[in-house]
């Protein structure tokens, strides 16, 4: 499936890492910088734009535009997310149910309301915007 975020959001649930991941890294979009190797794929080329001085990194879109949305979405979505301190599994359960949507999938069962609201968390940065 073309929804690279379903089998990596199924793993994080089986292995209890959902926690363990920040939520704004759903929401990161993979930075081509020059000197990458990927500038020398065929793969990339087609789907290439130009260098970005202000990021420096080159603008690139994927071949389904499906996924550009979605990418934008879940990062408004975390930002959100952040901002109102929302728990780690609910902005998870949230991010999932758009990547199934955009695949036309059904919603898998939310993993939130089986977490204890009591349960340890890992310690996070102060600041939530890292890469």
């Amino acid at each position: 499936m073309f929804i690279w975020l379903l089998p990596h959001q199924i793993l994080l649930d089986a292995e209890g890492l959902i926690d363990h991941v920040d939520p704004v890294q759903y929401g990161l979009r993979l930075l081509v910088p020059p000197g990458s190797l990927l500038l020398e794929t065929d793969a990339l080329r087609p789907h290439l734009g130009p260098l970005e001085q202000e990021t420096l990194s080159y603008r690139w879109m994927h071949p389904d535009p499906r996924m550009d949305r979605l990418q934008v979405e879940t990062a408004a979505v975390v930002a959100r997310a952040v901002e109102m301190k929302a728990d780690a599994p609910a902005v998870f359960d949230r991010v999932r149910a758009m990547a199934a949507a955009v695949a036309g999938a059904a919603a898998p069962a939310p993993v939130s309301p089986g977490m204890s609201k009591s349960r340890k968390r890992p310690p996070r940065l102060t600041e939530a915007w890292f890469c």
